[in-house]
């Protein structure tokens, strides 16, 4: 649970926070799960300063994580918060003071004598995932666009996080936690508004930036480079085939080119029209979002595409898709790949890879089987796992 840290452009930035949906009211152990009911509308959920570290337990499930906050005193004290809760939330463990070591060995013992005490009952140790800091985003992006209810705490936590890591001199964020701030970073964390327009807005940002703002309606389909499901339909022996990617990147444009070929938008909203106000250095219903596919601030391009994919992707978007992508092409792709997704989400119980496919996932399973299906259901269960680390330590 990260503490709150400011600098001098704090006062003038929009939170991408803006972004979280609708409350729920948690009273019992255990009962922060998403409702499955769809709200009929978005409501910004209420954010306070900060929560109560003494009401944040983390869960141990077989080694599977989530944090739950304890709104109900009498849960307070059905639940006493364990060393390891403690520890991840800085709070003072009261433990006695180990004696000074005299030897190796005994500073051998004393890290032993302390581990133990965070020992999980699974039998491991548990740790923050953090680092990256386009984990996140993608998943408020998710619930935002699938109207996915958050309780204020966790909202007030993942602002809190946000602010923790923002960078001292600029008040962006990078690619990274120790990153320099980037397009990417700062447009999918947080809209720290001089920054980012320094930058050259969100028109400058990489294609996964670019990708969750098309979902969201924040920018148009038209600048996003191609991501066409069909490639899944090619024969198995073709050498580019996606299943000889790299996992992370192959599991990662599964549920993107699903998206892309829907061309799938989120319900417009006055958070989504204000973002449009926000993010552009140009007036949003002037840019012509298909020339700026490959417009990529230096910050951001650390390896830049090569004339072979360029030409590609200009094949793609101006021949391949208006003129030869036939509609019965376009189904069957999508309907392959939405079975692979399926395919991952039953293999995994909808945890997935990682958390940037399984929220794209999420969105996917939103779009195809509604919001009311048991997919829906369950990525909002399973998404707990990978969030809990990166809001609330």
């Amino acid at each position: 649970m990260a503490k709150n840290k400011t600098n001098g452009v704090a006062a003038a930035q929009t939170t991408a926070a803006e972004t979280l949906p609708g409350t729920t009211d948690v009273k019992k152990r255990g009962a922060d799960t998403p409702a499955s009911r769809e709200p009929s509308e978005l409501k910004r959920p209420r954010i306070e300063d900060k929560t109560d570290r003494l009401r944040w337990r983390m869960r141990d499930d077989k080694s599977r994580h989530t944090w739950h906050y304890l709104e109900d005193d009498e849960a307070l004290q059905e639940w006493p918060q364990s060393y390891a809760d403690k520890y991840y939330l800085g709070l003072p463990l009261d433990l006695p003071t180990l004696p000074a070591p005299a030897s190796p060995l005994d500073a051998v013992r004393n890290g032993l004598t302390f581990f133990e005490k965070l020992q999980l009952p699974s039998g491991h140790w548990g740790c923050e995932y953090g680092g990256p800091m386009f984990l996140l985003p993608g998943v408020v992006f998710a619930w935002y666009a699938t109207k996915t209810p958050i309780p204020w705490y966790k909202a007030t936590e993942i602002k809190n996080y946000l602010f923790a890591r923002a960078h001292p001199d600029d008040g962006g964020w990078g690619l990274h936690i120790e990153g320099e701030s980037t397009v990417l970073g700062t447009a999918m964390n947080y809209t720290a508004r001089a920054t980012l327009h320094r930058l050259g807005g969100a028109t400058h940002a990489p294609h996964w930036v670019k990708f969750w703002l098309a979902v969201l309606g924040v920018a148009g389909w038209d600048v996003v480079n191609p991501t066409p499901p069909e490639l899944w339909l090619l024969p198995d022996w073709v050498p580019f085939h996606p299943w000889r990617w790299w996992i992370h990147m192959r599991m990662v444009f599964l549920p993107m080119s699903y998206l892309w070929s829907k061309r799938w938008q989120a319900e417009e909203t006055d958070t989504i029209r204000a973002l449009r106000g926000e993010l552009f250095v140009e007036p949003w219903d002037r840019i012509d979002w298909a020339a700026h596919r490959n417009t990529i601030a230096p910050t951001d391009n650390y390896h830049p595409k090569s004339w072979l994919l360029n030409a590609l992707n200009t094949v793609l978007a101006r021949v391949w898709n208006p003129y030869l992508r036939t509609r019965a092409i376009a189904r069957s792709a999508e309907d392959w790949v939405m079975e692979l997704i399926d395919m991952e989400d039953a293999n995994t119980d909808y945890a997935d890879l990682a958390p940037v496919s399984g929220a794209m996932n999420l969105v996917c399973c939103y779009v195809h089987h509604g919001p009311d299906s048991h997919a829906v259901r369950r990525h909002r269960e399973r998404v707990e796992e990978t969030r809990g680390g990166g809001a609330c330590c």
